[in-house]
């Protein structure tokens, strides 16, 4: 999680996405699947709405988690 300093810095919204279909150790808990989340002023709060929107049944995590990168960034940027 970033600290309220470095909104300063942040020039353009964005998102990184990596995912570890056979998991990865992050800070002791196994995870699958990571989402960097940046953004310009408040923008976050969509940001984040509409990932909550994108992954809100078990599906729609298999969806990202098997997806090719042309079809995370189709599922995160308004397509299916």
């Amino acid at each position: 999680h970033g600290v309220e300093e470095a909104k300063k810095d942040i020039r353009y919204s964005g998102i990184a996405v990596m995912t570890f279909p056979e998991g990865t150790d992050w800070g002791g808990d196994d995870v699958k699947l990571v989402i960097g989340i940046a953004g310009v002023g408040e923008e976050h709060l969509s940001i984040l709405g509409n990932i909550a929107t994108k992954m809100a049944t078990p599906e729609d995590v298999d969806r990202l988690l098997n997806g090719t990168e042309d079809e995370v960034y189709e599922i995160l940027t308004g397509g299916n």
